[in-house]
């Protein structure tokens, strides 16, 4: 075996990879970060409709969490133009998981409603 890879007949190399991946990555809560599908955002935070940043893809505005007493976040609001952004802002998410340092803004929770996805 190379790299913890177990090989078996019939197996491509897509599964026989993400095998050993598995096997190398040690458990992480932040991998359990919520991921809402089809959920109201609005139904968790008051979002202000004053945004506070925008870039090419979209807008980031403050919002009070309805269910954690005085605490706001900032909520950056993206188009997924295609199935190739979607892709790509699935991975920032992810990235954004990992990162733990106290000048990065920590991700809580992502929602994903029709074309919009939210990145709290």
């Amino acid at each position: 075996t190379e790299m913890g890879r177990t090989e078996t007949e019939g197996s491509d190399d897509l599964s026989v990879l993400k095998v050993a991946s598995s096997k190398r990555r040690s458990f992480d809560a932040k991998s359990f970060m919520p991921q809402r599908v089809n959920a109201e955002i609005s139904r968790r935070y008051d979002i202000d409709t004053h945004e506070i940043g925008s870039g090419g893809y979209g807008k980031v505005f403050v919002a009070k969490d309805r269910e954690v007493k005085d605490r706001l976040v900032a909520i950056k609001k993206v188009i997924i133009f295609d199935d190739e952004k979607k892709v790509a802002f699935m991975k920032e998410a992810q990235i954004m998981k990992e990162l733990d340092h106290p000048n990065i803004c920590k991700l809580l929770e992502t929602y994903e409603q029709g074309k919009f996805m939210f990145f709290v």
